[in-house]
């Protein structure tokens, strides 16, 4: 019978290098400590497509987990395609997010980066939304990005 080893696995057991993270080689991709960027959205109404929304920043070296993250809203924020990631990557995290349902609660998708998480780089800490097309906006409405992202 045949054993197999995730990367995961094999990385606590020390075949895949250190981690400064106690505990486990590798421990940060393992699990490290998850933590969410929260950004509350407050549309403005006047979004149209090709606008882009700067959500935040995150430090040199965190990894963003999309299959973790999610979008809220309160109402529609009427975009048939957002799209989320990096100023390198615009769709790294997820990419056509629909949001037109009203009270949404939705998880990333399509992200480049779903099945592999990339660690980010210098240059390119910020984490944006481009609105590649918008249906309409309401002003006032809350949309809540929730970005799960592991850390040593």
């Amino acid at each position: 019978m045949a054993e197999f080893n995730t990367d995961t696995y094999t990385g606590q057991n020390g075949t895949a290098g250190q981690s400064s993270a106690v505990g486990y080689p590798q421990a940060k991709l393992a699990g490290g400590k998850l933590r969410y960027l929260v950004v509350p959205y407050i549309t403005d109404g006047a979004e149209v497509t090709g606008d882009t929304i700067n959500l935040g920043k995150l430090k040199v070296g965190a990894v963003p987990l999309p299959t973790l993250s999610r979008i809220n809203s309160q109402a529609a924020f009427d975009c048939d395609d957002v799209n989320i990631g990096t100023t390198l990557n615009v769709n790294s995290l997820a990419d056509a997010l629909d949001t037109t349902n009203a009270e949404l609660d939705q998880p990333f998708v399509g992200g480049d980066n779903r099945f592999a998480p990339v660690a980010i780089t210098a240059g390119d800490e910020d984490i944006i939304a481009t609105l590649v097309s918008v249906v309409t906006t309401t002003a006032g409405q809350l949309v809540l990005f929730l970005i799960a992202y592991v850390d040593e």
